[in-house]
């Protein structure tokens, strides 16, 4: 469509009105206008009276009240024409489960289904500050403790039109009553850099579902790994101990204007506040700032007491200002994914090694996954090796690069090794002992 200098094009102009976009709740205005002044599109979210300006590609605009029709107005800054214009409208119900197409996902998160638990499904920490617990996931808490562990209490196919097996579950087990300035209770997952690349400068959305004794406000933190950039958004548990779906939706910092890592490195924290001091509260929310921070002034406790519980499931971080349906990966990708970052091994038959001196074998492995950076290794428990008997051995040294191992064990007194000889190298006791390596962020 062309138009002239000052012309205003109402609604049947801008789309055929024969379509009948009627009982609108929600919107999407996607268009092209090339325009040789300073052209304004606006969208009535009310029938007429009150206007919007529609000032982004793919603006979403929510309306006053639901039922009503959509009614637009674009007065022309100077001479020009529209390109094209569409409007994606009432996007609840284009995804509802009878017209509801599956599209590929693109999650950032690894493990946003709860499905990998490597280093095993019960974790308690009365130590501070915390550590891992379901893959890519950190628990972080200063004085309430928790137990962490794999639940199958999970939103229903009803509630989220996906399937789950398991959510991660904190069960307070020491609460902090009075939380004090330092005091902080979180779980978080770190995006590598590359990962990022995409979102940079963009929308991005946040959706998860939750459960929750305690309701009222909680908030998810963003934040740069130099500690200098911090976004608090909130969301509201309405309803105790009940699953209920939250999302949030920003524009994610340029990485380019701000420090934020592009490569190998934390690319993004995103940290779930159970309860914040006020030292981690951000100046005002849904903001982005200069700080350390990351938690709203408004952050309830939720960690008050040992009757508390938090569960989370179905963690989705993505590009753009929609939150889309969640669709977990395949099983196996999933766990790729993870052991780029996190291996186990507890396997009866670990690789073959050979003498090294008369006191040390050396035992060389490959990994069944590149991993981000080159790992380091933690035994738990010892190595066998059997000839002419079964003698443990005790981990000397590790190294490694990104796709493999070197172990140096110590053999014990009463047997030699040939220096050359090759031997099978086991975990001492195999579903129990285990060689951890990791290339955590």
């Amino acid at each position: 469509y062309d138009f002239t200098v000052g012309e205003t094009l109402q609604t049947d102009d801008l789309y055929d009105s024969s379509l009948s976009l009627t009982n609108i709740t929600e919107c999407i205005i996607d268009a092209e206008i090339t325009d040789s002044g300073s052209g304004t599109l606006q969208v009535s979210n009310d029938g007429g009276s009150n206007w919007i300006t529609v000032t982004d590609t793919s603006q979403v605009v929510t309306f006053a009240t639901s039922g009503i029709d959509l009614v637009m107005k674009y007065t022309a800054g100077g001479t020009g024409y529209i390109e094209h214009m569409g409007v994606l409208y009432n996007p609840d119900t284009i995804f509802a489960p009878a017209t509801e197409v599956v599209l590929p996902t693109e999650n950032v998160i690894i493990n946003g289904n709860l499905d990998i638990w490597q280093r095993g499904t019960s974790f308690t920490f009365p130590a501070v500050p915390g550590g891992y617990v379901a893959d890519r996931w950190l628990w972080y808490s200063t004085v309430a403790k928790g137990t962490i562990t794999q639940s199958t209490d999970v939103p229903t196919f009803a509630q989220s039109k996906c399937q789950s097996n398991y959510s991660l579950k904190v069960d307070i087990t020491t609460a902090d009553v009075a939380i004090a300035a330092a005091d902080y209770s979180l779980l978080q997952y770190k995006v590598v850099g590359y990962d990022m690349l995409p979102l940079y400068g963009n929308y991005l959305t946040i959706s998860f579902w939750v459960k929750s004794t305690i309701t009222g406000v909680y908030s998810v933190g963003l934040g740069n790994s130099a500690g200098t950039r911090s976004f608090a958004g909130t969301y509201t548990v309405s309803s105790a101990d009940t699953w209920e779906k939250k999302t949030i939706t920003l524009i994610m910092d340029d990485a380019d204007t701000y420090t934020w890592l592009k490569t190998n490195g934390i690319g993004l924290k995103v940290t779930f506040w159970l309860a914040s001091g006020t030292d981690y509260h951000t100046a005002a929310d849904d903001t982005w700032e200069s700080a350390s921070t990351g938690a709203s002034s408004n952050q309830v406790n939720g960690v008050s007491n040992t009757a508390n519980n938090f569960l989370i499931s179905q963690v989705k971080l993505e590009k753009g200002s929609v939150a889309t349906p969640f669709n977990s990966r395949p099983f196996g990708e999933e766990l790729a994914l993870c052991q780029r970052y996190y291996q186990r091994f507890t396997d009866t038959s670990l690789s073959v090694g050979v003498g090294l001196t008369s006191t040390t074998v050396r035992c060389a492995f490959g990994f069944p996954v590149t991993m981000r950076a080159a790992p380091t290794g933690t035994s738990s428990g010892s190595y066998r090796i059997s000839i002419n008997g079964s003698y443990t051995m005790q981990l000397n040294q590790f190294a490694a690069t990104p796709d493999r191992g070197y172990l140096h064990l110590d053999t014990p007194a009463g047997f030699t090794p040939v220096i050359g000889q090759a031997y099978m190298i086991d975990m001492g006791v195999a579903g129990v002992d285990y060689l951890e390596i990791s290339a955590e962020l």
